[in-house]
C-alpha cells in the first residue's frame, strides 16, 4: 500500500491507474495505490493481486476502526493518533498527513455526534457558540500549514499535545482558564442514562476557547478535543458530556479545515476514504464505551496517550 508498510510486510503491491483526460486510449502506469489523486480526474481500477495487498487493506481499516473508537470515548477528533500513523507508519509528509486526518476526522466525528446525541449528552447551546470562532480558526489554521515547514509543524503538535497531557495528570488548570466575566447563559441537559446536568456557560469562554481549537486543529490537524474537553470540564461539566459536546463541536470545526487544505492539495482521497470507513464504525463502537468508562480513568488514559503519541512524534521528526 505505501513505502513503509511494503517494506515491513515484504510486499510489492501495484494498482493500474487509466487516464481518461482527452486520450484516445487509456494511458496505464504503475504507481502506490495511495496515489494523491486530489487535483486530477482519474478511473482507477485497482487489482488485488493475492493475500498481501487484502492483508494491506485489512491492517488499515483495523488502525481506522481502532482509532474511532478512542476518538469517541475520549471526545477528541482522533487526530493525536492519526497524523502520527500517517507520518511514522505510512510515510506520509506531515502537511499531507495534517489535512487526511482533518478528512477523517468529519467522519468520525459526524458518527460520534449521531450516537452521543442519541444518548443525550450534548450541550448544544455551548456547542454552538464554539463552533462559530471554531470554523474561523480552523480556516485560519489551514492556511497556515501552506507557509510553516513540516518539521515545525510537526513539533507543534507534539508539544502541544504534551502540554494538555500534563496539565491531566497533574490536575494542573492553569493551560485552560476559565474566562467567567460578560454575559452568559443556563443550559440544561438531560441524557437518557437519568443524569441531569445544569450549567452556568460564559459567552466569551466559549469563544476564546473555540477559536484557539479550531485554529490548533487547522494548523496540526487535530479535531480540537485536547482544548474542547478542558475547556468545558474547567467550568463544571461532566467529563463524559465535555467528551460529547467536544465530538459535536468537532465536525463542524474540521470540516472547515478540511475544505481549506483539500484546496491546497493536502489530502489523499484513498487514505481518507479508508480510514474515514474504519473510522466512522469504531466512533460508533467507541461511543457506546464511553458512558461505561470512570471519569477518573478516561483523564489519565487521555494524558497517557497524548504523552506517547509526542514522543514519538519528536524522536521521528529529529531522527528524518
Amino acid at each position: 500500500m505505501l513505502h513503509h508498510l511494503k517494506e515491513i510486510l515484504g510486499i510489492d503491491s501495484r494498482i493500474r491507474l487509466l487516464l481518461v483526460m482527452g486520450a484516445e486510449s487509456p494511458t496505464i502506469v504503475q504507481i502506490p495505490p495511495f496515489y494523491p489523486v486530489t487535483s486530477h480526474l482519474f478511473r482507477l481500477d485497482t487489482r488485488w493481486e493475492g493475500e498481501g495487498e487484502l492483508l494491506e487493506f485489512v491492517i488499515a481499516i483495523i488502525i481506522a476502526i481502532g482509532i474511532g473508537v478512542l476518538a469517541a470515548v475520549l471526545g477528541v477528533g482522533g487526530g493525536f493518533l492519526m497524523v502520527p500513523v500517517f507520518t511514522i507508519l505510512f510515510g506520509l509528509d506531515q502537511k499531507m498527513a495534517i489535512g487526511t486526518s482533518l478528512a477523517v476526522i468529519v467522519a468520525t466525528s459526524f458518527s460520534g455526534s449521531f450516537s452521543f446525541a442519541r444518548q443525550g449528552r450534548i450541550f448544544y447551546r455551548a456547542a454552538a457558540v464554539m463552533i462559530i470562532p471554531g470554523i474561523i480558526g480552523a480556516v485560519i489554521g489551514g492556511c497556515l500549514t501552506a507557509v510553516l515547514p513540516g518539521p515545525w509543524l510537526a513539533l507543534i503538535f507534539s508539544g502541544v499535545i504534551i502540554l494538555f497531557a500534563v496539565a491531566l495528570l497533574s490536575g494542573d488548570r492553569t493551560l485552560i482558564f476559565p474566562v467567567t466575566i460578560g454575559p452568559s447563559f443556563s443550559e440544561e441537559c438531560r441524557d437518557r442514562f437519568s443524569t441531569c446536568v445544569t450549567m452556568r456557560m460564559y459567552y466569551l469562554h466559549l469563544i476564546i476557547w473555540g477559536a484557539l481549537s479550531g485554529l490548533i486543529g487547522g494548523v496540526c490537524g487535530l479535531g480540537g478535543g485536547v482544548i474542547n474537553v478542558p475547556a468545558l470540564f474547567i467550568l463544571g461539566m461532566p467529563i463524559h458530556f465535555a467528551a460529547a459536546s467536544s465530538t459535536f463541536i468537532i465536525f463542524f470545526t474540521s470540516l472547515a479545515g478540511t475544505a481549506v487544505h483539500l484546496a491546497l492539495g493536502h489530502i489523499l482521497p484513498l487514505f481518507a476514504v479508508t480510514f474515514a470507513i474504519g473510522g466512522f464504525f469504531g466512533a460508533q463502537i467507541g461511543s457506546r464505551l464511553a458512558p461505561r468508562i470512570p471519569a477518573e480513568s478516561l483523564k489519565k488514559i487521555i494524558a497517557v496517550m497524548f504523552i506517547l503519541i509526542a514522543v514519538g512524534t519528536i524522536v521521528k521528526t529529529l531522527l528524518s
